[in-house]
């Protein structure tokens, strides 16, 4: 499979697609941001369409080198909406594109988001816990009956001194959770028909 690659450099020279060869286990790579050869450097480059066949030698061609993100932070819909508007505009691709991204994806400011959660540890009760400890006894409770919970919601509900004390004497454990954080969150699609009155329709066509 070919990969056509835009390579985020902002030149009138390289105002075009790159054509690229896709390793198996980099698939899918449409909308992914990746690394690629270029030149005698190694440059960000954004794939922009996926085809079978180079009009290139494709045993002259270079090769993708990783994904830089876990997900593709171009979908279709932004992908078209690049096309139209470096028609509609004279824009360079790597410009749209750029105009396109989040700002903190675009500086490379993305961070991976972690969250601390509490487990009950293996055979732990309240049952040796004075009674007046009602915090600490429910605390553990919660935890013997709901399962794994976040830290900020127990320290919220029964008191941080609560959760450290219970930590400190190894009642419960905490461990944390890595996620990448995504740069577009997930929205609902309104597939609801809209039908437009006559002055509507003339201004959208």
């Amino acid at each position: 499979m070919i990969a056509e690659v835009i390579v985020d450099l902002s030149n009138k020279q390289l105002d075009r697609p790159f054509d690229y060869l896709i390793a198996d286990e980099l698939m899918p790579a449409l909308g992914y941001r990746v690394t690629v050869p270029f030149g005698n450097k190694h440059q960000t480059g954004f794939v922009v369409r996926l085809k079978r066949d180079s009009e290139y030698d494709s045993s002259r061609l270079k090769s993708i080198e990783n994904k830089l993100d876990e997900y593709p932070i171009l979908d279709t819909e932004l992908l078209r909406l690049m096309d139209f508007m470096v028609g509609r505009f004279n824009a360079r691709q790597v410009d749209v594109i750029r105009l396109l991204l989040p700002s903190k994806l675009r500086s490379g400011v993305i961070f991976d988001k972690t969250v601390e959660y509490i487990r009950l540890s293996d055979g732990a009760t309240a049952d040796d816990l004075p009674l007046k400890q009602k915090n600490k006894r429910k605390l553990i409770e919660a935890l013997a009956q709901g399962g794994d919970v976040r830290r900020t919601v127990l320290n919220a509900t029964y008191g941080k001194t609560n959760v450290d004390a219970l930590l400190v004497d190894g009642r419960i454990q905490l461990y944390t959770s890595v996620s990448r954080i995504q740069p577009y969150r997930e929205m609902a699609v309104n597939d609801k028909q809209v039908t437009l009155n006559a002055q509507q329709q003339a201004v959208f066509n």
